[in-house]
This record gives structure tokens, C-alpha cells and sequence, in this order.
């Protein structure tokens, strides 16, 4: 904790003599009178003459005072010999430096490995990771006549007609999102959405993508899930507290301050808002949702609300949101919607040859390409990173089938009869009649 922070906490403070020039100043420009200012900050009149007076006053007052004057407190109070270098206002790039500084390990150990099936320990995600291609036109939504559907329709391939017959235009990933400021990527069921969410994280924290933005990974399930359904600023302002992002700096003070003034715990009085103002009215985040249609159905209107408010607050950040295509209906005006794309014959075997050297096994890798090569529907399935993540896996030895009876085998009891051998009749059967036959005359 700083000497400034130290000094907040222990005692009230009185402004300089260039301070309140400057109070003084703010205070005529406002053209308030000091009832009014005093209603404001909340403390009385005597308060506010002795601030004016050069006369301590409580720090919190004074620091409520300064606040709605649009003054910086540090720049008005009266500082002891060594606080003058404590309370030194920050570039926005210093800011942005030690903000990346204080998450970059969190950022590696949520985005930095990944578990794959039948893998006993994670593995890295650069060990394994393939670039993806995004479709600028969503596949889904295409319209075509009958006789472009059947240009390239064969008997052989009727059953599988149109599948991962694609063509339209690939963008490389990274392309897309530097072309995008709010980008929503859409995807099948295992088409890495995730995985490349957290390639972006790392490009990002890594110097590689970015370099001078602030990542930060959002699980949308949750932040919808937490407790108490915090509004996504009071949510991020917790992740900031976590992540030790922008402390020791400034006493709180500005706009959002007072914007979240009754809604702030203990965890957050750890976080300086000044900073974080700072931050997102100049964009210098980059923030990733990951999974909205994991979002339960209850939550869904509200998540949806809240992400297109903060989009439009903080337009001047990079947002990147994930999705299952055709999961719901969403509307972001705000978002480009594109399409991750299934992988193509190269992305195919990088992929695989990957796959194999993570498991110390490249002779397998060259057979396994090889038999996709030779089964053309095989290999289409393996566009799909989750299913040919699946494909390379051993299957399960089979068991003798039993070898069927010719007949029933008769099931055991479960219990004794109740007699243990026939009861004697009352009465004898009556023998049986004998029965007439009709007579056929000649």
C-alpha cells in the first residue's frame, strides 16, 4: 500500500495554497453556492467553509468535494515531504502495463492448456492449437436456386448432398478480428470457438496481438450464474479486484465512482475507479465472451441486456462474443456476426500431425492422413476439430458375444413354493365321458 493510501486511511487532509486556487476556481466556474456543494457531497456547510478555509477536513469529505468540483484530491490536498512522488498521476500507457503485468498470470493459467480426451494431463494449447478460418457469410443463411444446388450433385455422393460443400470466402481468425471492433463468432458444436477465445487471450497477453490492450476472458454462464446478478461493470470491477488490476495508483474518484458508489463491497474498495474510467472510456481492453448459448434460458434476456449496454457505454473497446449457431435468436446491432469455418485438408493435417506429436507418436500421424485420403467421407467428418479429435482414439476391444440356446433356458425361482408337494383332493375327479360319435347312415 502507498504512503498516499496509508495517509487516506489514517487522517483528514486540507488543501495546499495551489490547491485552493484551484478549488476556488472550479468552485466559481460551477457557480454553485456552498449549500448546494454541501448537499452534494453530502456533509454540511461548516464542512465546506473549512475546505475553502484551508482547514482540515475529513477525508472523505474532502475527497467528495473535490469530486464534484471535477478535481483530482491528490492534486488539492496538502502532501508531507515523499508523497508528492506517491501521488504522481499516471500515463494511460503506464496504466495499461502494470494492468497487463497483474493479469498475465491469470490469463495463462485459464487460456495456456486444455484437456483432450484421452490425454492424462493437459497439454499445451500452442502445443495442439490449428488457425481457424472465419466465414464472413454465415452458411446457414444462404439462398440458392435448385440449379446451383445440383451443378455438382452426383449419384455416388446423393446421400450426402450439399455436405461440406463450402465456398465461400475464408478470413483468417486473426484478420477478422483486427477488422471487427465487436465480433460475434458463430460455430457448430465443437468447432473451437473456445479454444480460439483463449488463443486470442494469449496472443493478446503475449505482446503477439494487441499488444497495448488489457484481455480479459469472461465465462458468460458465469458471470450470468453469479451471485447476486451483479450488472456486468460491478462483475468486471470484481474480476479487476481479483487480478489486482489498477491499485496503488489513485484514490477513487470520478464519474464511476460515484455511478457505483452504493453498490461497492469490501473486495471492491481494493480497485481504483479512477483507473478503471481511465481504461475503458479509452478502449484499452480487450474483452472476450465466451459461450452465450450456454446461458440458461432464465438468464438469457438479461445476460443479452447487459452485454449490449456495456458494448455501447465502452463502444471504444474490442469485444469478441461466441455463440452455437442457431442456438437462439440473438440481436446485437452492435456485432458483426461471422462463422468459424470447418477445417480444410491442410488444417486437417496440421491438426493431426500435432495431435500425434503430443503423444510422442509422428509414425501414426503420416497412416492416419492417409487414411482420410482414401475415404473422402471419412475425411469430411474430420473437418470438425471435436470429431477428429475423436477419430484417432482406439475403440474398446469387443467381448465374445454368448453363443444363443435352441431353447429358453429355464429361469431359477427366487423362493421355495409355498406347499412343498401336492395337497390330497376332498373329492375324487370325475373319469371322463365318453364321447359320441355321429352316426352315418349309408
Amino acid at each position: 500500500m502507498s504512503k498516499l493510501h496509508e495517509r487516506a486511511i489514517a487522517r483528514s487532509f486540507k488543501a495546499s495554497k495551489t490547491g485552493l486556487e484551484k478549488a476556488r476556481q472550479a468552485f466559481k466556474v460551477k457557480g454553485w453556492k456552498q449549500e448546494y456543494l454541501a448537499g452534494l457531497a453530502r456533509c454540511s456547510r461548516p464542512v465546506v467553509i473549512n475546505f475553502f478555509a484551508g482547514r482540515t477536513v475529513d477525508k472523505s469529505k474532502f475527497q467528495d468535494i473535490c469530486m464534484e468540483l471535477g478535481l483530482e484530491w491528490g492534486e488539492i490536498a496538502e502532501l508531507e515531504a515523499g508523497e508528492e512522488q506517491a501521488s504522481k498521476t499516471f500515463t494511460i500507457d503506464e496504466l495499461v502495463q502494470t494492468a497487463r503485468e497483474n493479469i498475465c498470470k491469470s490469463i495463462h493459467e485459464r487460456c495456456a492448456t486444455m484437456r483432450v480426451l484421452d490425454m492424462t494431463q493437459p497439454i499445451g494449447l500452442d502445443d495442439i492449437y490449428t488457425s481457424v478460418n472465419i466465414l464472413e457469410k454465415i452458411i446457414g443463411r444462404r439462398r440458392l436456386e435448385i440449379d446451383q444446388l445440383l451443378q455438382n450433385l452426383s449419384l455416388d455422393n446423393f446421400e450426402r448432398f450439399s455436405l461440406g460443400d463450402v465456398r465461400e470466402q475464408r478470413v483468417p481468425g486473426l484478420e477478422a478480428v483486427k477488422k471487427y471492433s465487436k465480433l460475434m463468432i458463430l460455430g457448430k458444436p465443437g468447432a473451437g470457438k473456445t479454444t480460439f477465445l483463449k488463443h486470442l487471450a494469449l496472443q493478446c497477453i503475449e505482446g503477439r496481438f494487441e499488444p497495448k490492450r488489457i484481455p480479459l476472458f469472461i465465462t458468460l454462464k458465469d458471470f450470468a450464474e453469479a451471485q447476486n446478478q451483479p450488472r456486468l461493470l460491478k462483475y468486471l470491477i470484481q474480476i479487476f479486484a481479483s487480478y489486482n488490476i489498477a491499485s496503488n495508483t489513485q484514490i477513487k474518484t470520478g464519474w464511476l465512482t460515484s455511478f457505483l458508489k452504493w453498490g461497492l463491497n469490501d473486495q471492491n474498495q481494493s480497485v481504483d475507479l479512477t483507473v478503471l474510467e481511465k481504461l475503458l472510456d479509452q478502449g484499452k481492453f480487450l474483452i472476450l465472451l465466451d459461450g452465450l448459448d450456454e446461458v440458461k434460458e432464465t438468464d438469457n434476456k438479461r445476460v443479452s441486456e447487459e452485454i449490449r449496454d456495456f458494448a455501447i457505454q465502452f463502444q471504444k473497446n474490442q469485444f469478441v462474443m461466441t455463440c452455437r449457431i442457431a442456438a437462439r435468436e440473438y440481436t446485437f446491432e452492435q456485432f458483426t456476426e461471422v462463422e468459424i469455418a470447418d477445417f480444410n485438408d491442410q488444417q486437417i493435417d496440421s491438426f493431426a500431425k500435432k495431435w500425434f506429436k503430443a503423444k510422442d507418436d509422428t509414425v501414426k500421424a503420416e497412416r492416419f492422413i492417409e487414411k482420410l485420403k482414401e475415404d473422402r467421407q471419412i475425411r469430411d467428418l474430420a473437418s470438425n476439430p471435436l470429431l477428429l479429435t475423436l477419430l484417432p482414439l482406439p475403440l474398446p476391444r469387443p467381448r465374445p458375444l454368448p453363443i444363443p440356446l435352441p431353447f429358453p433356458r429355464p429361469r431359477p425361482l427366487s423362493r421355495p413354493l409355498p406347499f412343498p408337494r401336492p395337497l390330497p383332493l376332498p373329492f375324487p375327479l370325475p373319469l371322463p365321458l365318453p364321447i359320441p360319435r355321429p352316426r352315418i347312415k349309408a
